[in-house]
């Protein structure tokens, strides 16, 4: 398959991040989670998150608008659109099983990615070692360039 042909048809994301979303996040104090939360926010999304107990990244993701909880309960994914969670996260965790019972979809890591991917240009880099050295050089490159690129590392 040539390079082009690849391009000609995109994949439909889960979530269409074009209308302002209420949306929680289950385990935002993780590094891949606080970073889908503060990207969330940064689009214009209204954005709450809980964990399990206060760390110091939950200050950057609160500088981001990003309403944070510490402790689970149901009522958090009240008036949520959607509901996501690290992947650390059970399935039958409380605020996953409230979100079913309410009829919230729930949609995995991967698929809010592929959700903000799609709402732009994006790079993704992949392997086994080195990928958040080689993001973080693309990073300066692009800044450098006097674009302001959007980012979630982790």
């Amino acid at each position: 398959m040539n390079v082009t042909a690849m391009h000609e048809t995109k994949p439909v994301p889960p979530l269409d991040l074009h209308q302002r979303q209420r949306l929680h996040v289950v385990g935002v104090g993780g590094p891949g989670m606080s970073a889908v939360a503060i990207a969330l926010a940064e689009m214009g999304h209204d954005v709450s998150g809980s964990d399990i107990r206060e760390q110091p990244v939950l200050d950057r993701v609160r500088a981001a608008g990003v309403d944070v909880s510490i402790g689970h309960d149901p009522a958090h994914v009240d008036g949520c659109d959607a509901v996501t969670a690290s992947p650390a996260i059970p399935a039958n965790h409380l605020e996953l099983a409230a979100a079913a019972e309410r009829g919230i979809p729930f949609v995995r890591r991967a698929g809010v990615l592929a959700s903000i991917c799609a709402m732009s240009q994006a790079i993704a880099v992949a392997g086994t070692h080195g990928k958040t050295t080689t993001t973080s050089m693309l990073l300066l490159v692009l800044a450098d360039a006097g674009l302001h690129p959007n980012f979630v590392i982790g």
